[in-house]
Formats: structure tokens, C-alpha cells, sequence
């Protein structure tokens, strides 16, 4: 058949389950570095305007 893609529906599947899964990963690692960063943030101590000092 002319209109089916090289490697067959299955070679697309895989593609498509090979993107999803790159996409899941890089929301998660996004997710990790974006709490590193704020938790890193508090530990230092941020100042309010109020001059209270959050820790955790």
C-alpha cells in the first residue's frame, strides 16, 4: 500500500509512545529543578515586605 507509513502502525506507535514518554520526563525533571530552585530559595530565607523571614 502506498499510504501506509514506513515500519508500519506499529513503528508509528512506537514513535508516538517514544515522544510521550520524552515529554513526561522533561515535565518531571522541569518540576525537580523548579523545586530545587525555590526550596533553595527559602532555606536562604526570603524577606517579605513586612520584614518577616520565612525558613523551612
Amino acid at each position: 500500500m502506498h499510504g501506509e507509513p514506513a515500519g508500519g502502525a506499529r513503528g508509528v506507535g512506537v514513535g508516538a509512545g517514544a515522544l510521550t514518554t520524552a515529554q513526561q520526563v522533561g515535565g518531571a525533571l522541569g518540576v525537580g529543578i523548579v523545586g530545587v530552585v525555590f526550596y533553595g530559595a527559602v532555606d536562604q530565607g526570603v524577606t517579605e515586605a513586612s520584614g518577616t523571614t520565612w525558613s523551612v
